[in-house]
């Protein structure tokens, strides 16, 4: 038999039709039912699923559709939306009479998960999906339909079972077609084709306990540390994701999540809840086949994003769509308390107590004194256990007014004592920091590899990865030439998943690193690209991204080429128009004659672009006999940055990263450039290979063209008296060109005005010239940068007029390459200081304890005011949550400066600030440091904290104990800049707030140590004119 033939006679034809329409589908269902009279019936949907969002699109031709969803924007074309496959389901059962099918099965990617099986629950016994892709070759149709016709009274308990069981293994291209298995053996091919499947059958008819189940476990799972809820999320079993690579993908088997939360947490009420829903799971899938590449599969998948992918257009529409499952589920309410760091907010600001809410609301019904004979009165019938009701009549009985007691028995004075409102902890919890790169070596080579090394710190880190971009000279984009795992010493594997264990004390990771790369070769070409890590553990997978050009003349795809054992393992093309896999996912199986154009990721590093990931086309490959493999390969000479970035459990990274130089003969000459290292001057760079380098001046290197029209000079200065680089860099243009004019032959010397510029990776002045040399015109540039005190590097490039045009690209390059060959240099120069300030507008140095914060008791929790030491000082117990207060009497003007003197004692592991342009209490601006040298600015309003400025390292932040931090806050209408210890470090625009009060706030992170906070000296300044 010919597998390319379908040799079924055609019963109509039914030309161009919508398959993205449910009219289409309803049409289908009701004309199947009509035409063929059956006592058992299956309905099969095969196509590119999505998962939840449904699938089954029909881009040619793109037809709007009933449902004018974001997920349609998104993936292109309409789909048969989850909801329509619901309603059309219900139509077809009013239509045809038909109580339920046996089976719906979906012959598709990504189907096999609890919102889609519940959607179809309704309208069918039995289903058959897959939690991850399918290979191509789909289910094993004459396998089963064999088994079905041997055995026709067979229900569909057992038929579902059989379309699992045959699945891949039993498929008839592999008995017959040997182009098919390209002269393998049937079981081999069957092997490498199962190595990433799954597929399982459920009793739809036990969904019902296996919701209740996983409303349990939502109450559960809402009560444990959301730390343990995000590794498990991280470290479960996951598949391949159709909302693009910005976010880890949030389809995860459930089993598998529930194996690992219960590892990472010992909650006893969690694990009973656990326990529950898994036998409910066990209960309703009654087959299931996964691969070894899937090793955590147990047949049922869910949707668990990361908070960012949440916070996207409304979670991508998940309640709209997923409509049904989120009426019968809690699954929904858990995402957004867990996307919200498990809170309904994040701050809390102390109320006052219930006897000074009593005087300031019933002063005219009651007198002071009277009011404190209450609270006595209340303390004994509580000491006497009375209970409430007959407490209120007493005091009703003994003339205390009515109103008052009636507030103190809803406010529960009556029935327990009154304590300060509990914090809720904060949503915006400190962050992972890596630290600084150290290097072994500035210069690396063939044989003399460079060790990097870096310590990461927090207890979120998820997956650790080594980063390797090299720049393009004069193209202003660093290419993404490696990034891989950093793996953990220690491992653990739950459910045959393995995943990482890092210390949460804290780690150091270090790795070396050759100056080589990577490729993908079809055996006569190789072109360098980037794998990007797709897996963990002893076998990773590597994908790379292409678009795919069909020999037959078939569409372009955005695809993803993934590599395992360093040879191609599958290719998978999505449906989705924009390049970074959003989509239906399906395999492309290549012919001879497809081929492929590669992708590399580079990071554009000009501001004038709003994505700095582009992708760029570095060539093609074409399918034929060999096999694509990676191979590995010389890096190219020049400028690189190494990095270390750490993932944190939510899907953030926290990066650093520092610059190197290779110099690498094995690699040839490329794009024109030789390297150039100069220790002495410690400084290196990339110039024109026919260009002539002369180091013979002691402290002077030139590089000179071959006809000696076009020269670069580089040489160092000195201005350590300089107040800061950008003084220096003025000076040494200033005695540039004095020298040029009284040092040097050239004559008409003219110059423009300097401007801004960039050396390398650093700040610089540039002052352009015109001159002449024996009546030859010339045209020339003079660069100063200071990358530390005290050195200063001076570059002059000069060419002939009639050549500069061709010159300047090269002048570029050189400027662009240029690299200083000293570890750790900042590239980020200093913010700008403070500026001056006029009038004080408002002050409190804490010595009165009636300032206009709340001063309670030492032991209380609170903020109080310390008589001794004339501060105000929160002593906050573990994991307090985010505490704050504010003045109810200030204003802040249109031009301000709020500043205050702060400190902490206790785990550094906290944050603390100023709030200000409060308008109530949950509308303001927050600037909180941490003990452990971050800041971030965040924005309060009703919907909870948003990052204005998310966490960043400041260098300029005390952080042992103890040591004051001045923090100031600059406000000029809508622009703000934040200040600490005299220095600019952020600034931001929103004009949501103003005239507003201020106040401050502190929170501690550690789940077990205390820490205190110590504010003093706030003060507002009006700006000075």
């Amino acid at each position: 038999a010919d597998v390319n033939v379908i040799g079924s006679e055609a019963v109509q034809e039914l030309g161009e039709v919508n398959m993205a329409d449910s009219k289409t589908l309803l049409d289908f269902i009701t004309w199947a039912v009509k035409a063929y009279p059956a006592k058992k019936r299956m309905l099969v949907l095969s196509d590119h699923g999505i998962g939840w969002p449904g699938g089954f699109g029909d881009p040619d031709p793109d037809v709007q559709g009933a449902h004018n969803i974001f997920l349609r924007e998104a993936f292109g074309h309409d789909n048969l939306w989850l909801m329509e496959i619901d309603e059309t389901l219900a139509k077809a059962q009013k239509a045809t009479g038909i109580e339920q099918f046996d089976i719906v099965g979906f012959d598709a990617c990504l189907m096999a998960q609890l919102e889609v099986f519940s959607a179809i629950a309704p309208y069918a016994r039995y289903s058959v999906a897959s939690e991850e892709t399918e290979p191509g070759v789909g289910w094993a149709y004459t396998a089963f339909l064999t088994e079905l016709v041997k055995n026709p009274e067979m229900d569909g308990a057992d038929l579902s079972k059989a379309i699992v069981t045959t699945y891949i293994d039993e498929d008839m291209r592999l008995r017959i077609d040997p182009n098919f298995t390209g002269g393998l053996e049937p079981e081999v091919v069957a092997a490498q084709l199962f190595h990433d499947a799954t597929l399982s059958a459920v009793d739809l008819s036990q969904l019902e306990a296996v919701h209740a189940g996983l409303n349990e476990i939502t109450v559960a799972l809402s009560a444990i540390d959301q730390k343990a809820v995000a590794e498990a999320r991280s470290y479960a079993q996951s598949y391949q994701s159709v909302f693009g690579d910005e976010w880890p993908s949030p389809y995860i088997d459930l089993r598998s999540f529930l194996d690992t939360v219960t590892t990472q947490s010992k909650d006893p009420n969690l694990k009973l809840a656990a326990d529950a829903l898994m036998a409910a799971i066990d209960e309703a899938v009654i087959a299931e086949r996964h691969g070894a590449g899937r090793p955590g599969s147990t047949g049922l998948a869910i949707y668990f994003p990361v908070p960012a992918l949440y916070a996207f257009q409304d979670n991508w529409g998940y309640t709209q769509v997923a409509a049904r499952f989120a009426e019968e589920s809690q699954w929904d309410e858990f995402l957004a308390f867990h996307s919200s760091g498990g809170a309904p907010q994040s701050f809390s600001r102390p109320k006052p107590s219930l006897s000074d809410q009593v005087n300031a609301q019933f002063g005219e019904l009651i007198a002071p004194e009277d009011v404190e004979l209450l609270f006595q009165r209340i303390a004994e019938l509580l000491a006497d256990e009375t209970d409430a009701e007959t407490i209120a009549a007493t005091l009703l009985d003994e003339g205390f007014p009515e109103e008052v007691v009636e507030f103190l028995a809803v406010n529960g004075a009556l029935g327990d004592q009154t304590a300060a409102p509990a914090p809720a902890p904060s949503t915006q919890a400190k962050p992972i920091r890596v630290s600084p790169i150290a290097l072994s070596a500035e210069v690396v080579e063939p044989g003399a590899p460079v060790n990097i090394q870096a310590e990461i710190s927090g207890d979120q880190v998820g997956y650790v990865y080594s980063f390797i971009g090299r720049f393009l000279p004069g193209e202003g984009v660093l290419i993404i030439e490696d990034r891989d795992y950093i793996f953990a010493e220690e491992n653990q594997t739950v459910g045959g998943v393995t995943y990482p264990v890092w210390p949460e004390e804290g780690f150091f990771v270090d790795f070396d690193w050759e100056p080589t790369v990577y490729a993908i070769s079809d055996g006569e070409t190789a072109l360098r690209v980037l794998f990007q890590p797709e897996s963990y553990g002893d076998s990773p997978t590597y994908s790379v991204e292409a678009i795919y050009h069909f020999a037959n003349g078939g569409p372009d795809r955005y695809a993803r080429l993934f590599f395992r054992d360093g040879e191609l393992a599958q290719i998978f093309g999505f449906t989705g128009e924009a390049t970074n896999g959003v989509g239906a996912p399906w395999e492309i199986r290549p012919t001879a004659g497809d081929s492929v154009t590669i992708l590399q990721q580079d990071i554009a590093l000009s501001s004038e672009t709003d994505d700095d990931s582009v992708p760029r086309e570095v060539g093609d490959l074409t399918f034929g006999e060999t096999k694509l493999y990676l191979e590995e390969t010389p890096a190219p000479s020049g400028n690189y940055v190494v990095g270390i970035i750490a993932e944190g459990l939510d899907g953030a990274s926290y990066e650093q990263y520092e610059g190197l130089f290779v110099v690498n003969d094995e690699a040839g000459v490329e794009d024109g450039v030789l390297p150039y290292v100069n220790d002495p001057l410690a400084f290196a760079l990339l110039y024109p290979e026919e260009w002539i380098a002369d180091d013979s001046t002691e402290g002077t290197v030139s590089f000179v063209s071959p006809d000696e029209t076009t020269a670069v000079t580089i040489f160092q200065a000195s201005y350590p008296d300089a107040a800061s680089p950008a003084e220096a860099n003025e000076q040494a243009l200033i005695d540039a060109v004095e020298g040029l004019g009284t040092e040097s032959d050239l004559t008409d010397l003219e110059f423009a005005e300097s401007t801004d510029f960039v050396l390398g990776a650093f700040d610089a002045r540039i002052v352009d010239f015109s001159a002449t040399l024996d009546d030859i015109p010339l045209l020339g540039s003079v660069v100063a940068a200071t990358p530390e005190s005290g050195l200063t590097f001076v570059v002059l490039a000069i060419a002939q007029d009639d050549v500069y045009e061709d010159a300047a690209p090269l002048f570029d390059g050189m400027f662009f390459s240029f690299d200083v060959l000293i570890s750790g240099i900042e590239r980020n120069q200093p913010g700008a200081a403070l500026p001056e300030v006029g009038e004080v507008l408002f002050a409190d140095d804490f010595s009165d304890p009636t300032s206009g914060l709340y001063g309670y008791e030492e032991t209380d929790g609170w903020g109080y005011y310390d008589g001794k030491t004339k501060r105000y000082i929160y002593a906050l117990p573990a994991l307090p949550g985010a505490t704050y207060d504010y003045y109810a009497d200030v204003a802040l003007p249109d031009s301000f400066a709020l500043q205050i003197s702060a400190s902490y004692t206790g785990t550094d592991n906290n944050a603390y600030g100023l709030i200000f342009q409060v308008m109530d209490d949950e509308s303001f601006y927050i600037f909180r440091v941490s003990g452990d040298g971050y800041f971030i600015v965040e924005k309060s309003d009703a919907e909870g904290v948003t990052p204005l400025i998310d966490w960043t390292i400041a260098d300029g932040v005390a952080t042992s104990e103890g040591g004051e931090n001045v923090l100031t806050v600059v406000g000029q209408g809508a622009e703000y800049s934040v200040f600490i210890n005299g220095a600019q470090v952020g600034s931001y625009s929103d004009d949501s707030y103003s005239g507003g009060s201020v106040g401050v706030v502190a929170d501690a992170y550690d789940p077990e140590l205390p820490a205190s906070f110590f504010f003093d000296d706030l003060v507002v300044f009006e700006l000075a004119e």
